[in-house]
C-alpha cells in the first residue's frame, strides 16, 4: 500500500513538474512575443519620425567631388553617420569608354569644412548647428560632400541617401556640362591682303544643353593693331601688314557660366 500511495505521489510530482515547465515556456514565449512587437512597434514609429530630403545636389563635369544639403523634416536627430549608407550613380569617361559607375559611400570625419573627402569617403559638416553638437535636429541643415572614385562625364547624377534606420531618401541632378570652344582652323593668307585685315571665327563654338555663350578673343602672341570687337563670335584683326604669325585665344561661357577656351594660328606671309 505504501508503495502504491509513494508512486502515485511520484506521478502527481511529476505530472505537476511537467505543468510547470510547460507554462514556464508558454509565458518565455509570450514575453518574446511581446517584446518583438515592441520592436516592430519602435521600428515603425522610428521610420514614421524620421523624414530627410535632399537639396542643392550639386556636380560638375570632369570634376570628382558632388555636394548636397538634407534637413532634417521629421522628429528624429541624426548623429550616428558611420551607419549610413551613401550610394552615388553617375557616367564616367574610363578607358575611353562611357561606363555607368556606382560608387557606395563610407563616412569620414573630416573636420575640414574647407576642403575634400578622399576618395571614397563622404563628410559632413552641421549648418546652423545651434542645439546639439554634430547632431542634425529638426529643422537643421546637414551638408555633405563625397569624393568620386572617377571624375563625372555627362548624363543623370543620382544619389541614393540611407539613414541608420532604413529610410532612404534620394535626388536626381543632370551635371552642367562645359561649353566646347571652337576658335577656328588655323590658316595663312598674305599680310597685306584686304588691308591688313583678317578673319576671327568661333562660330563653331557650342554649349551642350543649348545655353547660350559669351565670347571673348585675346591675341597671345604676335602683333596685332587692333580687333572690330573682342566679345564677338566671329569678328577681325587688324595686323601690322608685315610677315607674322599671330595667336589668339578664345573663351567662351555659359550662364552658369563655365568657360573653356581654344587658340587659333594665323600666319601672315
Amino acid at each position: 500500500m505504501a508503495l502504491s500511495n509513494n508512486v502515485s505521489w511520484g506521478i502527481i510530482m511529476f505530472g505537476t513538474m511537467l505543468l510547470i515547465f510547460y507554462l514556464v515556456s508558454i509565458m518565455d514565449l509570450h514575453i518574446e512575443f511581446i517584446e518583438n512587437i515592441d520592436k516592430a512597434m519602435l521600428n515603425e514609429n522610428i521610420i514614421k519620425l524620421t523624414s530627410l530630403k535632399i537639396s542643392n545636389l550639386t556636380a560638375d563635369t570632369g570634376n570628382d567631388t558632388i555636394s548636397f544639403k538634407f534637413n532634417s523634416t521629421g522628429t528624429n536627430k541624426f548623429w550616428d553617420f558611420e551607419k549610413f549608407d551613401l550610394f552615388v550613380i553617375y557616367n564616367a569617361t574610363i578607358d575611353d569608354t562611357e561606363t555607368l559607375v556606382t560608387d557606395k559611400m563610407n563616412f569620414t570625419d573630416t573636420g575640414d569644412v574647407a576642403c575634400c573627402p578622399p576618395i571614397g569617403d563622404w563628410d559632413i559638416s552641421i549648418l546652423n548647428d545651434t542645439r546639439d553638437p554634430k547632431i542634425v535636429n529638426e529643422g537643421e541643415t546637414g551638408y555633405v560632400r563625397a569624393g568620386l572614385s572617377n571624375n563625372m562625364s555627362s548624363g543623370t547624377l543620382i544619389v541614393n541617401f540611407v539613414t541608420d534606420n532604413g529610410v532612404t531618401t534620394h535626388s536626381f541632378y543632370k551635371p552642367n556640362q562645359y561649353p566646347i570652344a571652337d576658335a577656328g582652323d588655323d590658316y595663312t593668307e598674305g599680310a597685306t591682303e584686304n588691308l591688313c585685315t583678317h578673319s576671327l571665327d568661333g562660330s563653331g563654338s557650342y554649349d551642350p544643353e543649348g545655353d547660350s555663350l559669351t565670347y571673348l578673343w585675346n591675341d597671345i602672341s604676335g602683333n596685332v593693331l587692333s580687333i572690330t570687337d573682342d566679345t564677338a563670335e566671329t569678328t577681325s584683326f587688324v595686323g601690322n601688314c608685315f610677315p607674322d604669325e599671330v595667336v589668339f585665344e578664345l573663351t567662351v561661357s555659359d550662364s552658369i557660366p563655365k568657360t573653356k577656351t581654344d587658340t587659333v594660328t594665323i600666319t601672315l606671309s
